[in-house]
């Protein structure tokens, strides 16, 4: 059943991989594999090694830290543009992954 499920694996990634800053359901996701949202989540984390949120923070914190060293853009505009609906989650988001806040690493990175 894993191997039969996994050809979704490619298509989920690339489909939310490009449509990270909206808002992303789990009933949403779970349709695009036609499977229940149990069943999507269990089959995701024992595909994937992370649960669907964590993989969606992972990448919208690349985002993030892609525009913190390569422009110039308030915290609020890089929070937005990565898919973030408010500051405090995108900084602990941001904490939790990285190991800092937005604002330290856009300093570390660009001094």
């Amino acid at each position: 059943i894993h191997s039969a499920r996994s050809r979704y694996l490619p298509s989920i990634y690339g489909r939310y991989g490009r449509h990270y800053q909206g808002t992303i359901t789990l009933s949403e996701i779970a349709d695009v594999a036609s499977m229940t949202e149990q069943s999507f989540s269990r089959w995701f984390r024992q595909t994937s090694g992370l649960t669907f949120v964590d993989y969606l923070m992972q990448l919208r914190t690349t985002v993030a830290s892609n525009l913190l060293i390569n422009t110039n853009k308030a915290m609020t505009e890089v929070a937005a543009e990565s898919g973030f609906n408010s500051s405090s989650s995108f900084n602990r988001a941001f904490l939790k992954i990285k190991g800092c806040s937005p604002r330290e690493f856009r300093k570390k990175r660009t001094s």
